[in-house]
This record gives structure tokens, sequence and C-alpha cells, in this order.
């Protein structure tokens, strides 16, 4: 039961309230005063939640957390106060000069009602226009929803270059929507009645994004390099070719001289404007990770990288860390049998031919 509870409160804290809900439907077959409590906070309306916290204080008289929530809902009711009695005068015997004095009612008070205490107040924002809720912050994420404008969202977080916002909102089916909006689609980011600026909302770690997301994004970033990582190769092509290639002829005469000569000169120069290209690429490519999340651009893989980790189980971090370490001894395997097999082949040519 208290490793239910403790999940139930993971998801409410992390406000995957649906999920928290899932658990609790689980937890109530053997329930205790927490699991109550904990029910309460993901009730769907005050009535609920007053009949979790009464089923808590059932359970347990003494639940600090349930008897402190409950009292919450005194000041939703009048306070009646009941009349007095009517006192009770004893009468002496009729006396015929006399007649009996009456006896007057003390009026009931009226009741008293007191107010309810204002709500907390909460960071809103709302949509400026219509626009569309992306899984992450990249531009063609995947779509998790469509917003229409006036929709009002909780923001929660931003990237580090604050073009990109991470909000929940209520969807359409009444269920939480967690997703990424560009900064320009909100308006009237205000906390109770005071404005807000969008710079002051923490930088995100990601908390809301699952593992899976961490992974897509992580291939967008690398992908963003794709044609610098490419445009690299051919350099390194390019310039073993100007080297290596002339080198074949034999320099006997001086068609051949002029020949090698413009091997070089065409291998270096197809490397030179290789070399241009591929700094142009990865200057783009830095531009538009720079835009999107921020910070140096080149530190971005190794970031979601340990980010994806932290989303794993420590089980799943060593199961990966042996897979990468065997993989390498094999690479490194077959490499050493392969230059075996070379160098076997070499010895048993030059034996032949001597």
């Amino acid at each position: 039961m208290s490793k239910l509870n403790t999940d139930i409160r993971d998801a409410i804290e992390n406000l995957y309230h649906d999920r928290a809900r899932e658990l609790i439907r689980e937890a109530l077959k053997d329930a205790n005063a927490e699991t109550y409590f904990l029910a309460s906070q993901v009730a769907l309306d005050d009535d609920q939640r007053k009949s979790f916290l009464q089923k808590s204080l059932d359970l347990d008289p003494f639940y600090a957390p349930a008897y402190k929530a409950m009292q919450a809902f005194k000041p939703k009711d009048a306070i009646q106060v009941a009349a007095p009695a009517a006192p009770v005068v004893s009468m002496p015997a009729p006396v015929a000069a006399a007649a009996p004095a009456p006896v007057v009612a003390t009026p009931a008070p009226a009741p008293v009602q007191v107010a309810s205490p204002p709500p907390p107040q909460t960071l809103i924002a709302k949509i400026g226009h219509s626009t569309t809720l992306y899984q992450y912050p990249w531009p063609k994420a995947p779509v998790r929803s469509n917003i229409s404008s006036n929709t009002v969202c909780i923001p929660l977080a931003r990237t580090e270059s604050g073009r990109w916002i991470n909000v929940l909102y209520m969807g359409t089916t009444g269920h939480e929507v967690l997703g990424w909006i560009e900064a320009h689609d909100l308006s009237e980011v205000k906390f109770g009645n005071n404005g807000v600026s969008l710079y002051d909302l923490p930088i995100t770690q990601f908390e809301y994004n699952s593992k899976q997301d961490i992974v897509e994004l992580s291939k967008k970033v690398q992908n963003a390099f794709g044609w610098a990582y490419l445009l690299s190769m051919l350099i390194i092509f390019a310039a073993f070719y100007g080297l290596v290639a002339g080198a074949t002829y034999r320099y006997n005469t001086p068609s051949e001289i002029s020949e090698a000569m413009t091997a070089r000169y065409i291998g270096f120069g197809l490397a030179g404007v290789l070399l241009l290209l591929t700094i142009n690429a990865a200057r783009n490519a830095s531009i538009k990770i720079t835009s999107n999340l921020g910070g140096s651009a080149m530190n971005w893989a190794q970031r979601l990288n340990s980010i994806r980790r932290g989303k794993q189980s420590a089980t799943e971090n060593v199961m990966e860390d042996q897979a990468r370490i065997a993989a390498m001894q094999i690479g490194g395997s077959l490499a050493n049998t392969y230059l075996s097999k070379k160098m076997t082949s070499k010895s048993d040519v030059t034996i032949r031919y001597r």
C-alpha cells in the first residue's frame, strides 16, 4: 500500500492526474487514510473531495492533512446557532388577588454567515490566436493538440532561448494536456492581477516530457548537423585523393608530372570548397539549435543524453552501459581478426615470392 501511495503522490506532483486516478482505483481495494486523502486531491468536484476527506478521517480521526483540508470546507457552510430553550418557571399556587406573570421566550439569533476565503492565485495566460501544441520544442515536431484563441493555460517552464513555452491546459475532453507552444502565441500572462515576463519562468529540464520525447528531440539535434557531418567526410576523401592520387605517377615524363600536379590541385581545391560548405552547414545547424533550445549547440547532444538516462531506472542504465561495452569489444575483436588475416596473407605472398 505504501508503494502505491508513493506512486500516486509522485503522479499528482508531476500533474499526471489521470495516471493518479488510475492508481487510486487500484489502491482503494485496500485503502488507508492517506489513500483517501490523496484521492481528494484529484477529485472531480468539491462534493467528491469532501467525501474522500471524510472517509480518510473515518479511518484515522487524527490524520492531520485530511483534518486540515476538511477545515477549508467549513467556511462554505453557514454556522447555525440554535436558539436556547425557554426557561421553565415554577408557578406558585394561584392567589385570588394576583395573576401569574407571562413567560417571554428569548428570540433565536440570526444565522452567522462566514465569507469563503479567496481562491489561491495561479500563473495563467491566454492563447492569443489559434495555434498548435507540439510534443517537444522543435519546429515540425509531432503535434499533440490544436488550441483555439482565448484558451486559458498555465505556463510551466521555458527553453533556455525563451522561444518555446511548456504549457498545461484543459482539453476539449476534460483531460489535462501538456505540450509546447511558441512564446509569441501567448498573451496576457498574469499572476493574479500582475503581469509576468515569460523570462521569469524556470528553464525546463524536460520534467513533463517522456523518455521517448527526449530520444526524438536528440535525433532532431543530430540531424541538424547531418550535412556538416557528410561534408566533413567528403573533405577527408578529397584531401586523401589530393595526397595519394598524384603519388601513383612515376614522374618519368613531363606529361606524368603535369597529370600528378593536376590531380593534387583537384583534390585540394575540392577539399577547400567542401570545407567552406561544411563551415556554413555547421553554422546554420548551430543557429537552428540555439534559437530553439538556447545555450551551446555543441553541448545539446550530451545534455539530452543525460536527461534521457535520468528518466531511466538504474537497471536500464547499467544494461545500456554493458551493451555499449560489449559492442565495442565485438568491434575490436572483428578488427583484430581482419588485420591478422591481412598480415597472414601478406606473409604468405612474401614467402611464395622468395
